[in-house]
């Protein structure tokens, strides 16, 4: 049933953000710790209110209907969760290699590449994508993307 798949999927998600925030709390800069704490707050809430909307929907009579309709048509929605994990993990650990400028153009780049998106547009979002990236942290803030264990980063 959906619902008990969101309430799992959220869940799984609301521990990997509190993994983050406490991982980012023990980086050796404090210019480092700025963006994966926001981001880690931010995702604690969104994932708090999901687990509260799928707490809901769960004891609501909506579940009686999927059930219904999972005996119709079967359960269908457990790839896009799995595809969507799989192409998170794969960014995480390419931030933690490589860096998180570098890991995010190969990201968008093969993520639009696989969704059929053409070269060129591929090409101009991951590039303009690397450009505001650069010029928004490392410029105007000032603060030093993660560059990697490969490439010598110190967490």
């Amino acid at each position: 049933m959906k619902s008990k798949r969101d309430f799992y999927a959220y869940g799984f998600t609301l521990v990997m953000a509190l993994f983050m925030y406490q991982s980012a709390a023990n980086f050796v800069y404090s210019s480092s710790r700025l963006m994966p704490e926001l981001l880690a707050i931010g995702i604690v809430i969104l994932s708090l209110a999901g687990l509260i909307k799928a707490t809901i929907k769960y004891r609501s009579k909506a579940v009686v209907e999927e059930k219904k309709e999972k005996k119709r048509h079967g359960d269908r929605q457990v790839k896009p969760y799995l595809l969507h994990s799989l192409w998170f993990f794969g960014l995480f650990v390419g931030i933690w290699l490589i860096g998180f400028l570098p890991s995010s153009v190969i990201f968008i780049l093969a993520y639009l590449r696989v969704n059929k998106v053409s070269w060129l547009k591929s090409a101009v979002t991951a590039g303009a994508t690397a450009v505001v990236v650069y010029g928004l942290f490392v410029f105007l803030l000032e603060v030093e993307l993660f560059s990697g264990i490969l490439f010598g980063a110190r967490i």
